[in-house]
């Protein structure tokens, strides 16, 4: 019951804030976006996005064996399934009287989070620390993939000595491709810049602003309170 009933107070909340943006906010009939001909109602959807899936899991299943817990149990990663398939009905079921785009319905988003997430990991992913060996790791997240047309991705931290190997890593990204994942990130274990989530950053600014130096970067700010939040730079080895 409590499923479908966050689900439709989410879209009723959407439902509002599009009434505003088109019947009171006469955005798209003053906006510079929309005059010059980059973006039109006609085209405009709404995206329904979440964030915790994992932590939500854990904690319905009271799964503290890590074997047992999101991305690494076989109950809890079919739990994960029958939450979002459910959602994605919920979604589906439901249209939008002001979008023209995809008969007024909206759709699905895995978000990537913000710094002052606090036990949410970003959209679907497997939470940081607990990720599986990556064989196993892909194809659980490929299953989730289906329902985000809007957006969804994992990320993967590759040991240095891949550099010498790139077809190794061009190999993984095909193979998951055709598993069904959407997005596959990556980046190497020594490089300065990664990816936090959506964003990218450098750790050598991250370790200035730890210092108590400035920094031009804004991200640089998020990346650190993101560390400290969801442990990013704790990702799991490849």
């Amino acid at each position: 019951n409590r499923l479908p009933a966050a689900v439709d107070s989410m879209l009723g909340y959407m439902d509002e804030r599009i009434r505003f943006l088109v019947e009171e906010s006469a955005f798209f009939t003053s906006s510079f976006l929309v005059k010059e001909g980059f973006i039109s109602r006609e085209r405009f959807a709404g995206m329904f996005g979440l964030v915790g899936l994992a932590e939500a899991v854990n904690i319905l299943l009271g799964a503290e064996n890590p074997e047992e817990r999101f991305g690494r149990g076989a109950d809890a990663d079919e739990l994960g399934l029958l939450i979002i398939d459910k959602i994605h009905s919920l979604v589906q079921a439901h249209k939008n009287p002001h979008t023209g785009c995809l008969g007024g319905r909206f759709v699905m988003h895995a978000q990537v989070g913000i710094d002052t997430d606090r036990d949410a990991s970003p959209g679907c992913r497997i939470p940081v620390g607990e990720e599986p060996e990556i064989h196993r790791h892909i194809m659980q997240s490929a299953a989730f993939h289906k329902y985000f047309p809007s957006g969804i991705g994992d990320i993967f931290m590759f040991e240095k000595t891949y550099k010498n190997k790139p077809e190794a890593i061009a190999a993984i990204v095909k193979g998951a491709m055709k598993t069904g994942l959407r997005y596959f990130s990556a980046y190497s274990a020594d490089s300065d810049v990664i990816r936090v989530t959506g964003y990218l950053v450098k750790r050598s600014q991250m370790d200035k602003l730890n210092g108590g130096e400035s920094v031009r970067n804004q991200s640089t700010v998020l990346g650190l309170n993101q560390n400290e939040d969801g442990s990013v730079l704790g990702r799991r080895l490849r």
